[in-house]
């Protein structure tokens, strides 16, 4: 499985190599159809909406971070999940363990 064998190096700056899994042991399969649909069966669907007199995708910029050699980036926006067919989906376990 190529998804299970992805690594990358943790170490700081000019230390020694430090690999570590980039996805945890377990998995969520799912089924979800191309579009939403009323009458199409779907493990889950996610809602994003925007309000009167605030834009979609608000975007707030903050100063430079000098201790911290950053930019800092704050995205907000309105969304929520729902389940909507819990037999759609399946927790796989165990995925990146070697036993």
């Amino acid at each position: 499985m190529l998804v299970r064998n992805a690594w990358q190096n943790t170490a700081e700056e000019a230390l020694g190599l430090n690999l570590s899994q980039i996805w945890g042991d377990h998995v969520v399969v799912y089924y979800a159809p191309d579009r939403p649909s009323m009458e199409t069966p779907s493990f889950g669907y996610q809602f994003r909406w925007s309000r009167d007199g605030l834009p979609n995708m608000q975007v707030e910029r903050h100063p430079y971070d000098s201790r911290r050699h950053c930019d800092e980036v704050e995205i907000g926006y309105y969304q929520d999940e729902a389940v909507t067919a819990k037999p759609l989906g399946f927790l796989l376990r165990g995925i990146t363990s070697s036993s």
